[in-house]
C-alpha cells in the first residue's frame, strides 16, 4: 500500500504494536484524500464558468484569476443593454421602483400578469 510504501522511506514499520502517532500529518492527510476520492460514486460537480470581465470568454474560478492579469482584451460594457441597476437602500424607493416598473410595461402585459398572479392564488387556495 501507499501508506506503509511511504513509511518505509522513513525507516518505520508496521508492527502490532506500531503507533498512529509517529506518522507525520501530511502522509495521513494524503491518505486521507485518497480514500476519500477511491469512494466517490460520481465524479465531482461541473465546473461553473464565468465570463472574463475583458475579453468575455469563460473560464472557470481558478483558471479565471490566472486568466485575468495576462489578458489582452478590452473591457467588455455592458452585455445586455436592456437591464439596468439600481442599488436601492429604503422601502420608499423600492415601492417607486416597482411602480415605475409596471408603468413601463403595456397595458395587456399588465393585465395577463393579473390573470396569471389570480389564476395563481386560486389554484393554492384549498377546496372546501
Amino acid at each position: 500500500m501507499r501508506l506503509t510504501h511511504r513509511l518505509k522511506d522513513r525507516t518505520t514499520h508496521w508492527t502490532p504494536r506500531f503507533d498512529m502517532r509517529t506518522v507525520p500529518d501530511e502522509i495521513l492527510f494524503a491518505e486521507s484524500a485518497r480514500r476519500m476520492r477511491a469512494r466517490q460514486k460520481t465524479p465531482p460537480r461541473p465546473e461553473v464558468l464565468r465570463p472574463c470581465p475583458k475579453c468575455g470568454q469563460p473560464y472557470g474560478a481558478r483558471k479565471l484569476r490566472t486568466h485575468i492579469p495576462g489578458c489582452t482584451g478590452t473591457a467588455v460594457t455592458n452585455p445586455n443593454p436592456n437591464r439596468m441597476i439600481r442599488k436601492i437602500i429604503n422601502l420608499e424607493d423600492q415601492d417607486a421602483e416597482n411602480y415605475r416598473y409596471w408603468q413601463s410595461l403595456p397595458m395587456g402585459e399588465r393585465l395577463a400578469a393579473v390573470c396569471e398572479v389570480t389564476e395563481a392564488a386560486y389554484s393554492i387556495q384549498k377546496v372546501r
